[in-house]
């Protein structure tokens, strides 16, 4: 405001988009989001506007709003295709194959996992799976059942089978979806993914 460059303020929303909305506070991420759009279209700059909506359909899909999350996710998509961002792209339909593969949408997910799936192994955004990124699930975990179904039904084996070999997770063939961790220094805590385990 000071410098008068309304576009500055993008990015802004587009982290309080994410902040807010990866800690379920929707209402806030998504008038942040509505900001950030609206700001990203009067600069003419799709691709930041395409951020914020994939950040925004991330976070209904972690509160499982799936049907507010695949509008949100799909505008993403085509904004991202617009302006060649591959990965972004590739991050929004991570997002939807997740959506579908938790609410036992399999019709939809069979369709869309493949090309996935040749995305990620195409353009090198393994990372997506094995470690967590701004844009990704909080936790990366989360996929591999997903992954694991796609090896069980013949989708993309070899690559899903190399990215299990580097996880040191070749040979399972059920995974819960978290990760456990227990701090044993200390007062002994264990969690499950992000939710910590008390004693009942």
């Amino acid at each position: 405001d000071h410098l008068s460059v309304p576009r500055l303020k993008c990015e802004a929303f587009w982290g309080l988009t994410r902040a807010y909305g990866f800690k379920g506070e929707l209402d806030l991420a998504e008038k942040a989001a509505v900001q950030g759009i609206e700001q990203g279209r009067l600069a003419g700059d799709e691709w930041i506007s395409a951020l914020i909506l994939v950040s925004m359909g991330a976070s209904f899909a972690l509160a499982e709003k799936y049907q507010e999350a695949f509008n949100w996710l799909e505008h993403a998509r085509d904004k991202f295709n617009k302006v060649s961002d591959s990965y972004g792209e590739t991050v929004a339909r991570l997002w939807q194959c997740l959506m579908w593969w938790i609410s036992g949408q399999t019709l939809r997910l069979d369709k869309n996992l493949d090309d996935l799936l040749k995305m990620i192994h195409e353009h090198g955004y393994e990372f997506l799976i094995t470690r967590r990124t701004l844009l990704g699930p909080p936790l990366p975990r989360v996929i591999l059942p997903m992954l694991i179904y796609a090896r069980q039904r013949g989708i993309q084996r070899p690559f899903i089978e190399t990215i299990l070999y580097s996880l040191g997770l070749s040979s399972i063939e059920f995974h819960p979806g978290y990760q456990l961790r227990i701090q044993t220094f200390g007062q002994f805590q264990a969690w499950r993914g992000s939710q910590e385990i008390t004693p009942g």
